[in-house]
């Protein structure tokens, strides 16, 4: 996913159907049992599919394993001036400031964050592939603490017109 295609991938460089991508996601993930719900509106971005893919999985299924048991997970797909947002919001116990300055560093795992040993343990590298991912595609990953509790990751990609 990282190193760039030595020749144009199919879709790469094309228009994405970004709320269709995410909705089928959302489908997969709550066809197995998790919480999770889709609101938006039809967005398309030039992003490569495979790339786009990963981010969302990657965002969805952190939000799940560190808050879907506090109430669903929520997704949003909107269009911003220049870029798709996809913002992915739970109600875990979300970052405090200085992880949040920190997140996304590879194998970074805060004591604490597998208490309950019936969750996968992660590795620490989903927020670290999901930005490097987010800025080869010419985007960025915002994150934040939830109002209420929780935390908010908000992909911005660019738009395809």
């Amino acid at each position: 996913l990282f190193r760039p295609p030595a020749a144009p991938l199919p879709g790469a460089g094309g228009r994405i159907d970004a709320f269709a991508l995410v909705q089928a996601i959302v489908d997969d993930l709550a066809d197995a049992g998790a919480a999770v719900a889709l609101a938006g509106t039809p967005a398309a971005t030039r992003c490569q599919p495979a790339a786009f893919r990963r981010m969302v999985e990657n965002l969805v299924e952190n939000a799940i394993r560190h808050g879907g048991e506090r109430g669903a997970v929520e997704v949003t797909v909107t269009n911003g001036p220049a870029s798709v947002c996809v913002a992915v919001m739970d109600r875990g116990p979300g970052l405090n400031a200085e992880q949040l300055a920190s997140a996304g560093t590879p194998f970074l795992r805060w004591a604490g964050a597998e208490a309950d040993s019936s969750r996968r343990a992660g590795l620490g590298l989903g927020l670290y592939i999901t930005r490097a991912l987010a800025e080869r595609e010419g985007g960025r990953l915002e994150l934040a603490a939830r109002p209420g509790g929780g935390l908010s990751a908000t992909l911005h990609l660019p738009l395809s017109r």
